[in-house]
């Protein structure tokens, strides 16, 4: 069953903020998650402490931060490797 991505205004936001070779990136990798979540770039695992927060890497020092809801996925930050400790 395919996966809908819901991208929120956070996530927008800090997007718009990224230099623009970290928005390709960022792409690609969501293009690689929406196709695969089991990709190992992703490498995709659940944020300590949040019950329903999981992270997927972008880069060395960046991060996507989702969360899941049945089939369907929310994109609701991206940025430095820090934001996976304030994530909302």
């Amino acid at each position: 069953m395919p996966v809908k991505i819901i991208i929120a205004s956070s996530f927008d936001r800090d997007y718009q903020k990224l230099p623009q070779e970290l928005q390709r990136v960022a792409d690609k990798q969501i293009e690689l998650l929406s196709a695969d979540l089991a990709h190992p770039s992703l490498r995709l695992k659940k944020l300590g402490g949040h019950a329903h927060t999981w992270e997927i890497r972008i880069s060395k020092g960046y991060r996507i931060l989702i969360e899941f809801e049945g089939s369907t996925m929310i994109l609701y930050r991206v940025g430095p490797h820090n934001i996976t400790r304030r994530p909302v």
